[in-house]
């Protein structure tokens, strides 16, 4: 076909016969060896929005939609003018400033002397790929720098995809979740949940908003918001689904914790009638019953009767205080808290209460100082020592430790002796209100769990090896 382009076949008549052939099934254009256009076919004039008039004469700068650097046009004309073929893509502007692709081949016509003279263009409208592969990459896009996982399953639930906030939510390498069933590490405790999605996919239903509380493989728990949509192959026919996964654990928390927050403000206002209408006429009737006490025999039944409603009194005193402190504690005033002398006032008190005389407490402490609340965290570690010695239930050894856990943190431990706390309460035993023992406010580890959580620390409250109760308060150095 060539060498007829050159030698055998007037070129004029050979470039007709190659236009005409063309015509009916592409955009074509020639041009001269400077580029000027001079013949262009009804299919580039419908695409480019120009009459032929408007184009013949010009060059193909009257389509440049400005994308392609100079050095793509540069290598263009670089290849047509060395007599070799070049083929591209070439994003254009039509008329009335829309944008177009073409797949283009420009091939040279070469004279005798192996010189171009001429060239002809090929192009074929590639618009609508074009326009998908960017929506491909901008939704692929999208899906890699989303914060929520998605996850494309086959029907039978398997993992096929997965973008990179799956692969973290799931605390999962991708070459551990990609091909795995996602029931083994999405819903191993509730393998029924999943078998109830999977099967509405079948059956071409969407899922657009679903919460549960999923147990990861690592043991965290978080709570999710799902989506769930079928997926169709090119043929209409349903192949599998894709998940979308949202972790709303933290909105969750701040919603209880608003919730709590009401809670307490209404409790505030009880608390504030109770400290006036309760705490001021006791103090009155306890100093009576003082008096009168004073003037009874030691060993009088009465005057025990008295002891025993001043004893009442005394508990229901602390009830009120602690319901204030629980309900509206102050603002913090950090300073250098060297925690061994507070520690050391704290078990000296326990040490002479004597309803526990014979409970040994012992104290082993690093010498550290952090910033802290000196009296809000007297009062935890009053709560939590105080708590673990009436939990004994008679004779038996506290240990306090305190320790140096990092260089940013340090630890407070109080182990027991005692029963321990069952593990079915132990989620339990912050509750405001809630007590294991026949006496007591319930609100001690709620008071003290609010403080450590005010200096931004941790409590840890499970069994030890021995079998009794451990509590850990977690801090940090700095504040």
């Amino acid at each position: 076909m060539t060498d007829q382009l050159r030698h055998g076949t007037r070129p004029d008549e050979a470039l007709a016969n190659v236009v005409h052939a063309l015509d009916q099934a592409a955009i074509v254009a020639t041009t001269d060896v400077t580029g000027k256009i001079t013949s262009v076919n009804d299919r580039f004039c419908a695409i480019s929005g120009y009459s032929r008039e408007e184009l013949v004469g010009q060059d193909h700068r009257v389509v440049n939609s400005g994308l392609h650097p100079p050095s793509f046009i540069r290598e263009l004309w670089q290849t047509i003018a060395r007599g070799a073929i070049w083929r591209g893509e070439i994003r254009n502007r039509a008329k009335d400033g829309s944008f177009y692709w073409v797949d283009t081949t420009i091939v040279p016509f070469l004279d005798e002397a192996g010189k171009p003279y001429q060239y002809v263009a090929i192009r074929h409208d590639i618009t609508d790929r074009k326009r998908a592969e960017e929506s491909a990459r901008q939704l692929a896009a999208l899906v890699e720098s989303s914060h929520d996982a998605i996850v494309g399953l086959d029907l039978a639930g398997v993992v096929v995809t997965a973008n990179p906030a799956a692969v973290w939510m799931f605390r999962l390498g991708p070459d551990q979740l990609v091909g795995r069933a996602l029931a083994d590490v999405y819903a191993a405790d509730r393998p029924g949940e999943l078998q109830l999605i999977l099967e509405a996919v079948r059956r071409g239903e969407r899922i657009e908003h679903f919460e549960t509380t999923r147990t990861l493989p690592d043991g965290t728990i978080v709570e999710l918001s799902l989506g769930v949509a079928p997926l169709y192959d090119e043929g209409g026919r349903l192949s599998g689904a894709s998940l979308v996964a949202r972790d709303v654990s933290a909105a969750k928390h701040a919603q209880a914790a608003l919730r709590r927050q009401e809670s307490l403000a209404q409790l505030g206002q009880m608390a504030a009638v109770v400290a006036h209408e309760v705490k001021n006429p006791l103090a009155g009737i306890r100093g009576a019953l003082e008096i009168i006490a004073d003037g009874l025999p030691a060993d009088s039944e009465e005057r025990g009767v008295a002891g025993e409603i001043i004893a009442r009194i005394d508990a229901l005193d602390a009830m009120v205080q602690d319901l204030l402190m629980f309900a509206r504690p102050r603002e913090l005033v950090r300073d250098a808290v060297p925690l061994r002398p507070l520690l050391e006032d704290t078990v000296a008190l326990v040490r002479r209460d004597a309803a526990h005389a014979e409970v040994v407490v012992g104290l082993e402490a690093d010498d550290v100082t952090i910033a802290a609340d000196r009296e809000l965290l007297r009062v935890a570690f009053q709560n939590v020592v105080i708590n673990a010695s009436q939990a004994m239930g008679g004779t038996g050894r506290i240990r306090v430790r305190v320790s140096r856990t990092s260089e940013t943190h340090v630890e407070v431990e109080v182990l027991d002796e005692g029963p321990g706390v069952p593990d079915d309460l132990l989620d339990r035993v912050c509750e405001p209100f809630f007590t294991t023992k026949a006496r007591g406010t319930g609100l001690g580890l709620a008071i003290t769990r609010r403080v450590v959580d005010l200096h931004r620390g941790e409590l840890r409250i499970g069994r030890h090896d021995a079998g009794g109760t451990r509590v850990a308060i977690r801090l940090p150095v700095r504040g």
